[in-house]
């Protein structure tokens, strides 16, 4: 046998032994389309990617059901939207002028209400609670509350004023009754004579009528500073 015949023996056996080892390599990582005999029916992939893509489309149905329902809820939404706007736009303008259409409204800041489809109750807003700042007192528009603090400003200063007044007069009254009393004790002291060549002082005011007069002015003082005090503390604060 020459050199070329032996080469091809090589090679035949080469070649042999790799396409043994390619058949043992296929033979031993073959895929189980189908089970086998002897092993459970869930080995095969077939059946494996069939039960898997069996679970996505179960996955892609109940996405579906939540995006139909989102999107169904979405339009709902939108569908309230304007309404909603409106019923806002109103209610804003009562909660600054308390004023609907140039009337006046009672109650004018309102406590939204849920319908029974769980969105907002926009048929009547106008029968809304009254919003309450505390128990039993409810809330004023802004309007409402500027003219309130208008009138305690202008209140307070007419306040002051006739407070300065009466302290004044309680001042006026306070320099009367002094000086009465003080003529008063004056015109009543007690003059002793030992002789009758001594002077004698006689009085020429009416000294019970001025003592008389300096009790009225102290009685007059004390009511009117009982007044001031009083005035002090009877404050009326906003609700």
């Amino acid at each position: 046998m020459g050199t070329l015949g032996r080469a091809l023996v090589i090679l035949h056996a080469a070649l042999s032994l790799a396409v043994l080892a390619w058949a043992i390599g296929i033979y031993t990582h073959r895929i189980q389309w189908n089970s086998p005999q002897g092993a459970a029916k869930d080995d095969a992939v077939f059946k494996r990617q069939q039960d898997r893509a069996a679970e996505y489309n179960v996955a892609v149905d109940r996405a579906y059901t939540r995006w139909s329902g989102n999107l169904a809820q979405v339009q709902l939404l939108d569908n309230e939207r304007y309404p909603r706007r409106a019923v806002y736009g109103t209610m804003l303008q009562l909660v600054q002028s308390g004023q609907l259409n140039g009337k006046d409204v009672p109650n004018p800041v309102k406590q939204p209400q849920t319908a029974a489809n769980g969105f907002l109750d926009r048929v009547n807003p106008l029968n809304w609670p009254p919003y309450e700042v505390r128990p039993g007192v409810p809330a004023d528009s802004i309007t409402g509350y500027e003219r309130k603090m208008a009138r305690l400003v202008e209140d307070i200063r007419a306040s002051q004023v006739r407070n300065e007044q009466a302290l004044a007069e309680r001042d006026i009254l306070s320099l009367r009754r002094t000086a009465y009393a003080d003529l008063a004790q004056a015109a009543s002291v007690r003059q002793d004579r030992y002789s009758k060549s001594e002077v004698k002082f006689i009085s020429t005011v009416d000294v019970a009528a001025l003592q008389k007069k300096a009790d009225d002015l102290a009685k007059q003082y004390r009511e009117l500073d009982a007044r001031i005090q009083e005035a002090n503390w009877q404050v009326e604060l906003l609700e």
